[in-house]
């Protein structure tokens, strides 16, 4: 149980430190405006990432004895992560996507391709894999995206 608190009171920390400084995020959406605009194009941006996770369950489980699943037929999880994405030019990026699924102790990692085709939106599609913790192995994935 130390280990969940531990983990709650870091995601509170960070939830509380983005609403104590909305001055960095002011000058992101400042920034990505002079961008569409012709201004100065910021080329690197980095993101922390503060999810959630929703996998559906699979009945042949034994019902809710695996450690962190719920018992109904789904499973939410906290997700904490980065992202990283450079600026080709003012419409397209290339990125990247660390993300550790904490309950899980999954980590997956997605390369991607972002489009900007409109002030303040972001679409991204691109390739994994994540590292699965309990079955020890690795799955190939394909992210789609929309900020």
């Amino acid at each position: 149980m130390t280990g969940r608190r531990a983990v709650a009171g870091v995601a509170l920390a960070c939830a509380a430190s983005l609403f104590a400084h909305p001055v960095p995020a002011f000058a992101q959406d400042q920034a990505g405006e002079a961008a569409h605009e012709g201004g100065h194009l910021l080329r690197h941006e980095v993101s922390l990432v503060l999810a959630g996770t929703y996998e559906p369950r699979d009945e042949s489980e034994h019902h809710g004895e695996r450690a962190g699943h719920d018992s109904g037929t789904q499973t939410n999880l906290f997700t904490l992560g980065g992202e990283y994405e450079y600026r080709i030019h003012r419409l397209f990026g290339i990125g990247g996507t660390v993300e550790y699924i904490t309950r899980e102790r999954n980590w997956l990692f997605v390369f991607a391709a972002v489009v900007h085709p409109y002030r303040g939106l972001k679409l991204l599609a691109g390739p994994g894999f994540e590292r699965r913790h309990e079955e020890a192995n690795t799955e190939l994935v394909l992210r789609f995206g929309a900020a």
